[in-house]
C-alpha cells in the first residue's frame, strides 16, 4: 500500500514508443521498482479528448491550456487505482518517480507540447525494428491503431518511420532497442544503462524480473520478423514505404534485403 507520494509534477519519465514495440514490457519492468510508478498511454488519450484544443496550432502559445492539461495528467497519476496489478503498486511504500507512455509521435508539435507542459521531463525512446512492428500491426490492427480493419502494411511502416525520426529530432533522450532489452546477453547492461540515465538504483525485484525472462524471438532478418513470413508483395511494400529504409539504417536495422 502506498504510504507517501513525493514527486516533482513537472519532471515525469516520458516513455515514447510506437505501439507494439514493447512499451508495456518496459513499463512493467520500470514499475516493478518500489519507488517508480508509470501510467499507461490510454490516460494520454483521455487527456487529449478532454482538451481537444491541444491539436490546434495556437495551443502552443496558450500557457493556461497547457497548464490545465498538465494538471489533468498529474491528477490521473494520483487517482490511479492502487489495486491495479499491472501498476505493481501493492508492494509500494513510497513513490518518488512518476511517468507515462506516449505512442506514435506523428508530428513534432506533440513533443513541443509535452516539453512545454513538463519542462524537466526525462525522455526515453523505445525502438523496435520497424518491419517487426508493422508485422505486429497486421495481426493487431485495432489494438495498435484504434481503427477498424482492413490493416495497411504501408501505413504501419510509414507511421513507424515518421514517429521514430520525429523523436530522434526532438528533446534529448535515452534510446533503448527492444532487441537489446530482450536479449539474454545484452538485457542486463542495456537495463543498467537505462537505470543509470534515470539515476535510480536497480531494485532486487527488477533484477529477479530480468533473470526470469525467457529468450524472446526478435529476429532482424527481413523475411521473417515477429514470427511471421512476409510474402513477396509485402516485402515490396517495405521498399516503397516513405522513409522506412533510411530509418531502419539510422537505428542499425540495416538488413533490408532478403538473405
Amino acid at each position: 500500500m502506498i504510504r507517501e507520494i513525493d514527486i516533482d509534477p513537472t519532471a515525469p519519465i516520458i516513455l515514447l514508443a510506437v505501439a507494439r514495440s514493447g512499451s508495456s514490457l518496459l513499463r512493467s519492468l520500470l514499475t516493478v521498482h518500489p519507488e517508480v510508478r508509470l501510467l499507461e498511454s490510454s490516460l494520454i488519450s483521455a487527456m487529449l479528448k478532454a482538451y481537444p484544443e491541444l491539436s490546434e496550432p495556437q495551443s502552443h502559445t496558450n500557457p493556461d491550456l497547457i497548464s490545465a492539461a498538465q494538471r489533468s495528467l498529474v491528477n490521473a497519476f494520483y487517482d490511479a487505482s492502487m489495486e491495479d496489478p499491472d501498476m505493481g503498486l501493492l508492494h509500494k511504500k513510497r513513490v518518488t518517480r512518476w511517468g507515462f507512455t506516449v505512442h506514435q509521435i506523428e508530428h513534432p508539435s506533440s513533443l513541443q507540447l509535452l516539453h512545454q507542459g513538463f519542462p524537466n521531463a526525462i525522455w526515453l525512446h523505445l525502438v523496435r525494428d520497424g518491419r517487426a512492428v508493422a508485422a505486429s500491426w497486421l495481426d493487431n490492427w485495432e489494438l495498435a491503431t484504434g481503427l477498424p480493419p482492413p490493416a495497411c502494411l504501408k501505413s504501419a511502416a510509414e507511421t513507424w518511420a515518421r514517429s521514430v525520426l520525429n523523436v530522434e529530432n526532438g528533446p534529448e533522450h535515452h534510446r533503448i532497442k527492444l532487441e537489446d532489452l530482450t536479449s539474454t546477453k545484452k538485457r542486463t547492461p542495456c537495463f543498467e544503462d537505462l537505470m543509470g540515465y534515470l539515476d535510480i538504483e536497480i531494485s532486487p525485484r527488477q533484477t529477479a524480473f530480468l533473470k526470469s525472462w525467457p529468450a524472446i524471438n526478435t529476429s532482424r532478418r527481413g523475411e521473417n520478423l515477429a514470427k511471421r513470413t512476409f510474402s513477396a508483395d509485402q516485402r515490396s511494400v517495405f521498399s516503397e514505404a516513405a522513409g522506412l529504409e533510411n530509418a531502419l539504417d539510422f537505428f542499425g536495422y540495416n538488413i533490408f534485403v532478403d538473405s
